[in-house]
């Protein structure tokens, strides 16, 4: 009796475990476990294809060694000490508590520990099918509701991952998709133009000047500052402009009677979250600031839908090149390259608290900013040598040069000659 007293234990244990994470799955969800784990992979499709039916056969059969459980106990019980309706009553109590306490227990698992699981779960869910039948025969009415359960967002990023891998989806599909779902992970900093290349008008220069300045850098709204650049007091719509030029004469217009109020943001907003505030404003163009109020950059419309779409290229915008080799194991880069970016580019593991871009993980490691025409090296971790190739006033690195070791020169050329493969594959 001790012995089966063990053996349902192990059993109870594992059905609960079982049952909880089946019912944490919904179809699509064990299928991508599917693609995950080849060798499970015809028995996690059965079980997505007969979900109802395991999730039923797994209720019973708790319920079924629920009741089994109470009967082994008590009997062990009686066998010490004699029935007793009392301690019947406890060891029910204490079977429930273990029943529910297994439950919780299961709930916390990851869902990727259904794996351990799953061939358990398929065979019992067959040992169980008959006595299942027969519930249900005798008991029409009563129904197990099996929840519906959405994708969770890792499950649908997976998916979306094997659309592209099966070519389903091509690049630039997989890109627009990939960049939209990404969006909450950025924040505007990110993909702001900086104050310094910003182009901004100041209110107290020469009004003809200005206007000169504005139509001569073919942008549609221009920032309005009063002798600081932190002082940002306004924003130039160019079509306000022209409006108001072509009724009175540019001669009897100023910059302070056409422009508009400056829309500002922090920072570290999120882009999906500024996309919404410039959509509800009607704004599109939004000053950042950090958080002592000074403005750090701006960021367009037009900037948050190239995180989507890609570069977007008009007549007027010149073509610039981030990265640019010049041999096997040397490159040119531009030094507002974001590190993210570089790591990806290069297979580098750069880490930074402080700098978002190439150039300023630079002058943190160097921790002074070089002079103009001063040649600097910095070695990654990787043996990558960051060389400061052009400064610009002493206060930026416009330009760095890069030198790879042999070893992640030869990666990157596979990894460039596989992705042109694979765009070849796709059509692109």
């Amino acid at each position: 009796m001790a012995l089966f007293a063990i053996i349902w234990s192990f059993l109870a244990h594992a059905t609960v475990k079982a049952s909880q994470l089946l019912d944490a799955h919904n179809q699509d969800s064990l299928r991508v476990l599917a693609d995950k784990f080849p060798k499970k992979q015809a028995k996690l499709a059965r079980l997505a294809d007969n979900l109802a039916d395991y999730s039923l056969r797994l209720f019973v059969a708790k319920g079924f060694l629920y009741l089994l459980g109470v009967v082994l106990v008590a009997s062990l019980a009686a066998s010490y000490v004699g029935f007793n309706v009392w301690w019947v009553l406890a060891i029910t109590l204490v079977e429930t508590y273990y029943f529910v306490w297994q439950d919780g227990r299961a709930q916390a698992l990851i869902s990727e520990r259904f794996k351990n699981y799953v061939g358990f779960a398929y065979y019992l869910g067959l040992l169980f099918a008959p006595l299942t039948w027969l519930v249900e025969l005798l008991l029409p009415k009563i129904k197990v509701p099996v929840e519906s359960k959405t994708n969770s967002w890792k499950e649908i990023v997976h998916q979306i991952e094997l659309g592209h891998n099966s070519g389903e989806l091509d690049n630039d599909e997989f890109e627009m998709i990939d960049g939209v779902i990404s969006m909450h992970e950025k924040m505007a900093k990110e993909v702001m133009v900086p104050r310094i290349d910003a182009f901004m008008i100041d209110i107290t220069n020469d009004n003809e000047r200005s206007i000169d300045n504005i139509i001569e850098m073919n942008y549609s709204r221009v920032p309005v500052y009063h002798e600081d650049k932190d002082n940002i007091v306004g924003v130039i719509h160019i079509k306000k402009l022209f409006k108001a030029a072509r009724r009175y004469g540019f001669d009897h217009i100023t910059i302070r009677q056409v422009m508009q109020p400056a829309f500002f943001v922090p920072e570290t907003i999120m882009i999906d979250e500024l996309l919404f505030q410039m959509k509800k404003s009607q704004n599109q163009l939004a000053i950042l600031l950090d958080e002592y109020g000074g403005v750090v950059g701006l960021v367009t419309l037009e900037d948050l839908l190239e995180e989507i779409v890609g570069e977007i290229e008009d007549e007027t915008d010149e073509p610039t090149e981030t990265v640019k080799q010049l041999s096997e194991t040397e490159f040119l880069i531009d030094g507002k390259m974001p590190v993210d970016d570089f790591n990806d580019e290069f297979a580098a593991h750069l880490e930074t608290t402080t700098a978002d871009t190439i150039a300023g993980y630079v002058i943190e490691q160097l921790g002074f900013f070089p002079e103009e025409g001063q040649v600097l090296n910095v070695r990654t971790p990787e043996g990558i040598i960051l060389e400061t190739h052009q400064v610009i006033d002493g206060t930026r690195i416009a330009e760095i040069k890069l030198r790879l070791p042999q070893q992640l020169a030869k990666l990157y050329d596979k990894r460039i000659l596989e992705q042109a493969k694979l765009d070849e594959k796709l059509g692109n």
